[in-house]
């Protein structure tokens, strides 16, 4: 029964698939297995719907159908070279904005637009104002390129007031009238002013005084205004003797104009410039251009130093530092014997000077003028009467030794026996025996003595 109806469904879907769009054949052939019905579609991709039109979107339906949507607003060529600014519509036809302008600007050029080249531009022959200006005359076209006819002279009897005769565009008449109005340049006569200028009533004022530079630093510059205008009217002459001036040197100082050797001259001459630091680490120039120049000696370079504990020093950054120690032994083993920057002696104590190893003689301490003292010594009592403690040396701590007591059995005495007793005689005896858990030897205490 499922398979008589997979077949009926197949034949349903043929029914709906089997009509290709109008104007085209189905280009998709499909067998549905076990069916023997052949399906035929447009499409199985979007890409197979592209009708080759740039205002439609073609896409691939469920069905294999192909469909086509209008792609209003994208840019387009509509094939007419006459429009610009082409777009789709939303009826997915491509068409122009609007027409070119073919106007080439060229008086001598008749100009069209053809539909498939664009814009054509003809070459036009024959007389007529094509250069724009009626103060020319006899103007022609001559295969689309326009020759001028003569130019209206306007001689100009003074160019330099404020008069200047011009073609009128209209007439193509010259008439006299003031040049350019207020501002127009013109020369007064005085060649000591600049930038001359016309009024709006035609008089030509005068600018600024025209500026003389001398680039000599003992000469001094003026205008002569007996000059010709449109000439350098600017002289020179020797500033006095002992006039104050400037060599261009930042070596020299107090510069001023003497007279050369030869008498025959003023030069100017400064002074040399006293670059000295007073520091003995440095390197003391000078440059013509910026000055007095520093630049620190090597480290460790000698240098004079003024100390009141020595006379020796070496150089460190720039800077003459006094040498540690020199002039400043005070005859103390365990101080540190320095000289301040202030040039001045100092002693410093260090404790480590005295150190000689051995914790069980105390601690030992440095003292500026007396050196090394010893400390107190070490307290080894342990607090029991049968120990006898001592220091040892070189080691690290008091180390207590057994000597009594371990080999006593009568009484287990709570306090050793004094001196010249039998029980010291016992200690000496065994003060090399050590306490165990062995029971003690039974030992015959004599009377003391």
């Amino acid at each position: 029964m499922s398979r008589c109806f997979a077949f009926v469904a197949a034949l349903a879907l043929l029914a709906a698939c089997s009509t290709a769009p109008e104007g085209k054949d189905a280009i998709f052939e499909e067998e549905l297995a076990d069916t023997g019905v052949t399906i035929k579609t447009d499409c199985k991709l979007d890409a197979d719907c592209d009708d080759g039109n740039s205002c439609t979107v073609g896409t691939c339906g469920p069905e294999g159908e192909c469909e086509h949507a209008p792609a209003a607003g994208a840019d387009c060529d509509d094939g007419n070279a006459c429009t610009q600014g082409d777009s789709c519509g939303d009826d997915g036809v491509c068409t122009g904005a609007s027409n070119i302008d073919c106007d080439d600007g060229i008086a001598c050029t008749t100009d069209s637009c053809d539909l498939k080249s664009g814009c054509t531009h003809e070459d036009a022959d024959g007389p007529g104002e094509c250069d724009g200006s009626l103060c020319t005359a006899g103007d022609e076209c001559l295969e689309g390129v326009c020759v001028g006819g003569d130019v209206v002279d306007c001689e100009d009897p003074d160019p330099d007031d404020c008069y200047f005769p011009v073609c009128n565009g209209n007439t193509g008449a010259c008439e006299d009238q003031v040049a350019e109005a207020e501002g127009h340049p013109c020369k007064d006569g005085n060649p000591c002013t600049d930038n001359d200028s016309c009024d709006a009533g035609g008089v030509c004022l005068s600018g600024a005084a025209h500026q003389c530079e001398s680039q000599h630093p003992c000469k001094t510059a003026y205008c002569n205004e007996g000059g010709k205008e449109g000439t350098n009217p600017c002289k020179l002459d020797f500033v006095p003797e002992g006039t104050p001036c400037d060599d261009g040197s930042s070596c020299t100082d107090a510069d001023q104009c003497a007279l050369t050797g030869d008498g025959a001259n003023i030069q100017c001459a400064g002074e040399p410039v006293d670059c000295d630091d007073s520091n003995s680490c440095t390197l003391d120039t000078c440059d013509e251009e910026s000055g007095c120049a520093y630049s620190p000696k090597a480290d460790g370079s000698p240098c004079d130093v003024q100390s009141l504990c020595t006379d020796q020093g070496a150089c460190d950054q720039g800077l003459c530092v006094p040498k540690p120690g020199v002039g400043c032994d005070d005859g103390v083993s365990c101080t540190e014997d320095q000289c301040t920057p202030e040039g001045e002696c100092a002693h410093l104590p260090t404790h480590s000077f005295c150190d000689d190893g051995d914790e069980c003689n105390g601690v030992e301490t440095c003292d500026a003028e007396l050196g090394c003292v010893s400390g107190p010594a070490p307290t080894c009592d342990d607090g029991i009467a049968c120990t006898v403690d001592s220091r040892a040396r070189r080691a690290p701590a008091c180390l207590p030794r057994t000597t009594c007591c371990a080999a006593m059995a009568i009484s287990a005495p709570t306090t050793c026996a004094p001196p010249g007793s039998a029980a010291s005689f016992l200690r000496a005896r065994f003060h090399a025996t050590t306490i165990t858990n062995a029971p003690p030897t039974p030992v015959r205490r004599e009377p003391d003595a």
